[in-house]
């Protein structure tokens, strides 16, 4: 018998040590499947995934952005498709949110993969970081479309780490779907463009020797067909609308004064400096931490760049790709302040930033990887190796704690608003509903979150606009003992968490 040379069994090791991980991962991100908030938010996508089914350009466009008028629509389907598939398979609107976590998790696995075959340092140091991210358990623990945009953001990393180091066609391309892809969800994934481009115009030449074969070429032509097809039909059935209101809102003028625009500024920028939150927990925050930040990014650039210039192998080795990384992280992480700064917004949720979370990791990473691998060949494989036994340490131990410190938590979840409808008006009754801010939709045609329950048969009442029944949902749950509602008077009944009033009709005298 032969025995297995060492590099065959640090590979088996490396893949155990992963996998383990990643199933870890898998698991903690279903632990609060089914305890997150469905409002009009998430009713709104299953009525778009309805009309799609129509194919109307409600349908094949997104939900509206928050802008200011012109309102403005995302530019696809993307986000409708994911809601709608799992509800209308049977599998309830909970496990919409079981396939968001399952996609961040094979995203992130994606992602590590491809960073492997740069540095196997590098992969685990940067999904030691990823997986110590607030917002990576924040996504985990949301039922929201937007949701994708952490995995968009990892499949851009994924496509990027691939293309330097082995530029094709398709990998070039691969980036620019993504981004596409993305903006089905929200217009922010704009912000992927200018990383997308610097790897773009790092590896183009060398791509554009390595076209695809005729399948390859029809499967690039059919993604990018699902890619911007719904939207072009869309556009056509109206004239263009959408694009007219997305000019007008690039034109519209929302400069701030350099003061503000350095407040707007600091929020993202300061995130993207300290992902985990290290130099906030040793008393560094503001722009010192950015500062500090940006010195990282510039350790890294000179650690990698170095080598780079020693290697004359058509920018394909590894330090090259590790420096290309960067640098496209930190014009990404520039890119992406000064979006902030030009629409004038607030850093209001993380999910307007979620797309570059991955490449955030990328410089601190490269730097932890660039000086362990001035060491040795023993050096480095043991680092890689105590590396992955870390990261696995730190999912069983710190992970759970992770995941519940970051879940959204809330009363308003689509099983507990579906048991008190239910109870307050069961089965063969029927309902009229006056819905609230975050249960009435803006979109025209659209029932609110009461009246899409009762209409599509989420719950055992059904819908009347005639009767004498009133069920009334506020979030503040200030419900007065009488209401008016068509010429009506109703009087408070009962009211059942997490806060759902039952008005009936008062008799006319």
């Amino acid at each position: 018998m032969t025995t297995p040379e060492r590099p065959a069994i640090r590979t088996l090791l490396h893949a155990a040590v992963a996998l383990g991980v990643f199933v870890l991962f898998a698991v903690l991100t279903q632990r609060h499947v089914g305890g997150s908030v469905f409002l009009i938010d998430q009713a709104d996508q299953l009525q778009f995934f309805e009309r799609m089914l129509r194919f109307e350009p409600e349908g094949l466009w997104g939900p509206i952005m928050t802008s200011p008028g012109p309102p403005t629509r995302s530019i696809g389907p993307l986000g409708a498709i994911l809601f709608g598939v799992p509800v209308a398979l049977g599998f309830g609107v909970d496990a919409v949110q079981a396939v968001t976590s399952v996609v961040l998790v094979l995203t992130t696995a994606g992602a590590f993969v491809a960073l492997t075959r740069i540095d196997p340092r590098l992969a685990w140091v940067w999904l030691i970081l990823v997986l110590a991210n607030p917002i990576v358990w924040w996504n985990a623990g949301m039922l929201w479309a937007n949701t994708l945009l952490l995995p968009a953001g990892n499949v851009l990393l994924m496509f990027m780490a691939l293309c330097l180091r082995q530029p094709t066609v398709a990998r070039w391309c691969g980036m620019f779907l993504t981004a596409i892809f993305a903006a089905h969800i929200s217009l922010v994934a704009i912000t992927a463009l200018p990383p997308a481009g610097v790897v773009a115009a790092r590896t183009g030449l060398t791509a554009w020797r390595r076209r695809p074969r005729l399948a390859a070429a029809l499967a690039l032509a059919a993604i990018t067909l699902l890619a911007v097809g719904p939207y072009l039909a869309a556009e056509t059935m109206t004239g263009f609308t959408n694009t007219g209101a997305i000019l007008a809102q690039a034109a519209n003028d929302k400069s701030a004064d350099g003061a503000a625009q350095a407040d707007i500024a600091l929020p993202v920028l300061r995130r993207a400096a300290d992902p985990v939150g290290l130099m906030e927990r040793a008393g560094v925050t503001g722009w010192p931490a950015v500062a500090l930040g940006a010195a990282i990014i510039l350790a890294s650039l000179v650690l990698w760049g170095l080598p780079a210039l020693k290697v004359r192998d058509d920018g394909q080795s590894a330090a090259d790709a590790v420096f290309w990384l960067v640098a496209a992280s930190a014009v990404a992480i520039a890119g992406q302040a000064a979006f902030f700064v030009r629409e004038n917004r607030d850093l209001l949720s993380y999910h307007y930033v979620a797309i570059l979370v991955p490449l955030y990791a990328v410089p601190a990473a490269a730097l932890v990887a660039g000086l362990l691998a001035r060491g040795s060949r023993p050096v480095r494989d043991f680092a890689a190796a105590a590396l992955g036994v870390a990261c696995l340490v730190l999912v069983i131990w710190r992970a759970p704690a992770w995941a519940d410190a970051n879940w959204e938590r809330t009363p308003w979840t689509h099983e507990a608003i579906a048991g008190a409808v239910a109870t307050l008006c069961p089965s063969g009754e029927v309902a009229r509903t006056a819905e609230g801010p975050a249960f009435d939709s803006l979109m025209p045609d659209h029932a609110g979150v009461l009246e899409y329950l009762m209409t599509r048969r989420f719950v055992p009442c059904r819908y009347d606009e005639g009767s004498d029944r009133l069920l009334v949902a506020s979030r503040d749950k200030d419900y007065p003992p009488a209401r008016q509602e068509a010429g009506s008077t109703f009087r408070l009944v009962e009211i059942v968490e997490p806060g759902i009033a039952l008005y009936r009709r008062e008799p006319v005298e």
